[in-house]
């Protein structure tokens, strides 16, 4: 893992890429591939906060919110459409991924900061709900960005 090698950890607010969630077709957009993706991601989190140099680094910690609060979101997009052979699976996953939560206290960005909040106070079937809004509305600025782009 390339996090290993790196001295120092940064972040770009900008947005550089954007692509169209729009299409059903797409690889990211299934169901069972956004499980797949967020069990990969779940196992990052695994290897790399397993070793206590990074699970201390506040910089590791701010570095991995982002990819906690992805991580979420592609547990939200799989419980929507999840067949019943994998909701043990699932349920597993999702207590895995919140023995790593932590992570969103130490993110320098305010609304990460409060989905960690929200998640202490009402759990996770509330914060998956508020994501599931927020990643809606999310939807349309991102698709709003595409044609700005001219994507």
């Amino acid at each position: 893992m390339i996090i290993h090698h790196a001295k120092t950890y940064d972040r770009c607010d900008k947005v550089i890429y954007a692509y169209r969630r729009t299409n059903t077709d797409s690889i990211s957009t299934k169901s069972e591939n956004s499980f797949k993706i967020a069990n990969d991601i779940l196992s990052q989190f695994q290897t790399l906060l397993s070793n206590s140099v990074y699970n201390n680094d506040r910089n590791v910690l701010d570095f991995l919110a982002s990819p906690f609060i992805y991580w979420l979101g592609k547990m939200v997009s799989a419980a929507e459409q999840i067949d019943n052979s994998l909701k043990d699976n699932y349920t597993e996953s999702v207590g895995v991924g919140l023995t790593y939560s932590y992570v969103l206290r130490y993110s320098s960005r305010p609304y990460i900061r409060l989905f960690g909040v929200l998640l202490r106070l009402f759990g996770i079937n509330f914060t998956m709900s508020l994501l599931r809004t927020f990643l809606l509305l999310n939807r349309k600025h991102v698709l709003s960005i595409n044609r700005k782009v001219g994507l």
